[in-house]
């Protein structure tokens, strides 16, 4: 299915569910007040999400459970906890997007999840830029992370996986964290 320039919103738990395989395209929507999700990506769910406004809601994007898909040039805002969340084998492509003013972390990697994102802004979280923790494991490449309340990135609690050739500057805490009990790849950044 298309989804095409929709108003999602005051949904009691998630905007939108894509699951069980499910693909499809959303593109030019507004997704906001949604009491969990703007979007739920589980169960090897594999859509293409462009230029939507995603605020307001609990997480913006969840992707759990298999669950993959395509997030490029979204507007990802003002959640109460993160704007983007990955865990349980999620594996999604995030580039392009522009993350910002969330009250958790702007993208939050953990419980075995992965993914590549790539060539965002994320700025102005509460917590870190990009929260990498509990075996989460994605690649994390030119990004600029900047002007958060906290770390540009952090990974924390077994955080593994790449972080290469981003732009970390102007976060009130360190540019990049790691934990002793954490072991990702760091390389090329500014």
């Amino acid at each position: 299915p298309r989804l095409t320039a929709n108003e999602v919103r005051d949904g009691k738990r998630e905007g939108i569910v894509v699951d069980q395989g499910g693909k499809g395209t959303m593109e030019k929507n507004t997704i906001f007040s949604n009491a969990i999700a703007g979007v739920y990506i589980a169960s090897s769910g594999d859509p293409v999400l462009t230029e939507n406004i995603i605020r307001n809601c609990q997480v913006g994007v969840c992707v759990c459970d298999k669950g993959r898909g395509r997030m490029e040039s979204n507007q990802i805002f003002e959640h109460t906890q993160s704007g983007v969340e990955v865990l349980s084998f999620g594996n999604p492509f995030v580039v392009g997007n522009t993350i910002r003013g969330n009250g958790g972390p702007g993208v939050y990697v953990h419980s075995e999840g992965i993914g590549v994102i790539d060539g965002n802004e994320v700025t102005e979280n509460t917590q870190s830029g990009i929260l990498v923790e509990t075996q989460g494991a994605p690649r994390i490449i030119k990004n600029k992370l900047f002007a958060g309340l906290h770390y540009g990135a952090e990974f924390a609690s077994g955080g593994l996986g790449s972080m290469e050739d981003n732009k970390v500057y102007g976060n009130n805490q360190a540019g990049v964290c790691i934990t002793s009990e954490a072991d990702p790849t760091v390389n090329g950044n500014e």
